[in-house]
């Protein structure tokens, strides 16, 4: 870990949800990051964050929310945000009346995902 820089130990940030998993609160951190405003986030579903180039990803997302029962769900996918796509981890944990979407991405600045 020492030798580890700090982006590939934690980088993104939260999002938090309501119950139908529309996002309601973002994070500074994940602006910062994700190089976006809040009022371009909040009221849209998480999914809509999905690219759509990632099928494998939105697929798991909804097999694993639809078997939730507790704890975190946790799993890698590309979200599209302003344009740019970034391959994150997304840890999804329900909370007494809200959810909290955190994001660690996992590629370092400038490495291209997806190329047409």
């Amino acid at each position: 870990m020492k030798d580890c820089p700090l982006y590939a130990v934690y980088t993104g940030g939260m999002l938090i949800l309501d119950d139908a998993l529309t996002i309601f609160n973002v994070t500074p951190e994940f602006c910062e990051h994700f190089a976006c405003t809040p009022d371009s986030l909040v009221g849209k579903p998480l999914d809509s964050l999905f690219s759509h180039k990632d099928k494998r990803g939105r697929f798991l997302f909804h097999k694993k929310l639809s078997q939730y029962k507790k704890g975190f769900l946790d799993l890698t996918i590309v979200i599209l945000i302003e344009s740019n796509e970034f391959i994150s981890r997304l840890r999804l944990v329900k909370r007494e009346k809200e959810w909290l979407a955190i994001f660690e991405n996992i590629l370092a600045e400038d490495d291209d995902i997806f190329r047409d």
